[in-house]
């Protein structure tokens, strides 16, 4: 059954980031592996290759002093070893895993609120939560 995502939280490090509008991701995909030989019949034939997590991309805004967007600064700029995330939506669902956050990128429009973005790329399994 569909439900209203709204209160829908992302965390790194067990740091949750405040005021977040967007949480698109993870892009989960799977590698396929050509196997197509010359013994076969014009039919090409795969075998499933390696799963990615993808990336994890988010937009709000931009609150500097919140503790969960100095998690982000310090990941990005200083980090050299795997952080981790959590999405957990209202309903208790949500994924979780280890990751590496690639970009950060603040905003300030002259007429229009201050806003961030930022990306987060996994790596190794993602967990998938289920309400207790």
């Amino acid at each position: 059954m569909a439900f209203v995502a709204n209160g829908t939280t992302f965390s790194l490090n067990n740091e949750v980031i405040a005021e977040l509008r967007k949480i698109d991701g993870p892009s989960i995909k799977r590698d396929d592996i050509d196997t197509t030989n010359h013994d076969g019949t014009y039919w090409k034939e795969f075998l499933p290759g390696l799963v990615e997590g993808g990336e994890i991309d988010c937009e709000g805004n931009y609150v500097p002093s919140d503790l969960g967007i100095l998690e982000i600064i310090d990941a990005v700029t200083t980090d050299t070893v795997l952080s981790t995330w959590e999405i957990t939506f209202p309903n208790g669902y949500g994924f979780s895993g280890t990751g590496t956050v690639t970009s950060f990128k603040p905003t300030g429009p002259y007429d229009d609120k201050s806003e961030v973005s930022f990306t987060v790329k996994t790596s190794g399994a993602i967990t998938f939560e289920t309400p207790s």
